[in-house]
């Protein structure tokens, strides 16, 4: 369990490093997110603390008007773990999760004591 904690905070960092942005069309804009469409047309949730550029320049997420292109610079602390981990199973032979930073995710495997991108 330790060894879990630390694997997950040592991808925390690694992620924190650069920061993550999306660019798309605003969808909606909520009391609580952002959604963005991305260029697979999917929406995806940004948080209000993220930071939105129109044209380059920050804007706050309640001046964002629907459909207009904007970039969004996730915060660097922003991750959740989605999934897992799942114990093995016939599909998965190792332990597996899946985390989200901003529109990335990010799929491993619990392999001989460390957790591996698949």
């Amino acid at each position: 369990m330790k060894t879990r904690l630390v694997m997950l905070a040592l991808t925390a960092l690694a992620w924190a490093q650069a920061p993550t942005r999306l660019e798309g069309k605003v969808w909606a804009v909520e009391s609580s997110a952002v959604y963005v469409t991305d260029s697979t047309g999917n929406a995806v949730k940004a948080p209000r603390n993220s930071t939105f550029l129109r044209d380059g320049q920050p804007v706050a997420a309640d001046e964002l008007k629907t459909r207009e292109p904007i970039v969004v610079i996730y915060p660097a602390d922003d991750f959740e773990i989605l999934a897992g981990p799942y114990p093995p199973n016939d599909k998965h032979i190792y332990f597996h999760r899946t985390i989200r930073r901003g529109p990335n995710s990010l799929d491993q495997d619990y392999r001989d004591g460390v957790w591996v991108d698949r």
